[in-house]
């Protein structure tokens, strides 16, 4: 088959762009062709349909951009280009808005090309995607209702961003856009029953979790250090502030891997008898060796994260996982058998998980580690998702629904 992958970003940002690459590789391995769409960017990997991608939307530069983020004629215009040349048999789709947007469904449904997509966020449910206000989860807006959104400015505290963010939500569901999608695939059964439930599409939604590139180890080493790791966005949603003070109060060292907004709050927040390295953004190798050296990653999110890449890392590096018990992370791991779950913000319950976590024994510790890879092996390992994603397209292809 012929798959055409399309995201926002082609180059790497976070777990989607993991994920992204990930099918890449495996829907090659398996022998099949892959084609990519996306928004121009200088920090692009290469790309032979690098041509056709959309132009980078800029508002501040161009005023006019912040409507197209909403509705990208262009970007729809250079899809269909791209669809003339190649003529994929399936289109998955990712991250498409304020980017590529929803406009983009319109030439894959003309060229009756099946379309499966992939929630990595809730935006079809919340115009600010996180379902989270305050710290606190949300669902004011399940109902299609989007008052509370404008009254909390919950899109970047901004009158006029939640406005527009709420104007996209709504008209989305209005106009059934979402339902020229064939198949939505949720990396979690929590995602799967809050898409089901609120009928935003007629699209089924089949759960199937995210894989892991091809070739990672699924194996246990035993820790060759003694420090917390933590993976990641630096954003509010990740719940960074309830790690530092646990982590101070524990005295133990903790090194953050990732970039965002927070970064400078976080530094500042950390100043003063904090044993907090921030080493920006990691990966390949550099980031292999850091989980090798973790004894505990700590993913303490506070929103329900659709799978939670961090944490499917650390459990195929056979590392003991501190959670929070949210979102796709309380599916993936078992309390006290692969890892520890706290309520999300916690300070004091991600204190105790945490040091739960450095004082296991050595034979506590592997057995907890093993687990966990076993875990993830089984869950998140090309060969245990290829074969379930194969027949989705192949259903879709045949003009039958999975």
């Amino acid at each position: 088959m012929k798959i055409l992958l399309v995201n926002r970003y082609h180059y790497p940002v976070g777990g989607t762009e993991t994920y992204l690459f990930a099918l890449d590789r495996m829907l090659r391995e398996a022998g099949h062709q892959v084609r990519h769409f996306s928004a121009a960017d200088p920090r692009n990997l290469p790309c032979g349909e690098a041509e056709f991608f959309a132009r980078p939307l800029d508002p501040q530069k161009r005023p006019f951009d912040a409507a197209r983020m909403l509705w990208n004629g262009e970007a729809a215009r250079k899809l269909d280009a791209l669809l003339a040349r190649e003529r994929p048999d399936v289109a998955h789709l990712n991250l498409v808005h304020h980017s590529l947007t929803l406009s983009i469904l319109g030439p894959l449904a003309r060229r009756k090309i099946p379309v499966v997509w992939t929630a990595h966020d809730l935006l079809p449910l919340c115009p600010n995607h996180l379902m989270l206000r305050a710290g606190k989860p949300c669902e004011d807006c399940l109902r299609g209702g989007y008052r509370a959104c404008l009254l909390h400015r919950c899109v970047g505290g901004s009158v006029s961003k939640s406005l527009a963010g709420s104007f996209e939500t709504w008209a989305a569901r209005r106009l059934r856009l979402y339902d020229k999608v064939g198949c939505f695939i949720a990396p979690s059964e929590c995602y799967r029953a809050l898409l089901e439930r609120t009928g935003f599409s007629r699209a089924p939604v089949l759960h199937l979790p995210n894989p892991l590139p091809p070739g990672t180890a699924f194996d246990y080493t035993p820790p060759e250090g003694d420090y917390i790791l933590y993976c990641g966005r630096l954003s509010e949603e990740k719940g960074l502030f309830p790690l530092l003070e646990a982590a101070k109060r524990l005295g133990a060292p903790l090194v953050v891997a990732g970039e965002g907004p927070l970064k400078s709050a976080l530094e500042a927040a950390a100043r003063g008898g904090s044993r907090v390295t921030f080493r920006g953004r990691v990966e390949g190798e550099a980031l292999r060796k850091l989980y090798r050296g973790a004894k505990c990653v700590a993913v303490p999110s506070l929103w329900r994260e659709a799978s939670g890449y961090a944490a499917c890392e650390a459990m195929a590096a056979g590392r003991v996982v501190a959670a929070s018990r949210a979102g796709g992370l309380a599916e993936h791991v078992a309390d006290g058998e692969t890892g520890f779950l706290v309520p999300p913000g916690d300070a004091d319950a991600l204190t105790k998980a945490l040091s739960r976590a450095l004082a296991l024994s050595p034979a506590e510790y592997e057995r907890m580690g093993r687990a966990a890879a076993r875990v993830a092996r089984e869950r998140f390992s090309a060969g245990a998702v290829r074969g379930r994603l194969l027949a989705i397209y192949q259903t879709l292809f045949e003009g039958e629904t999975p």
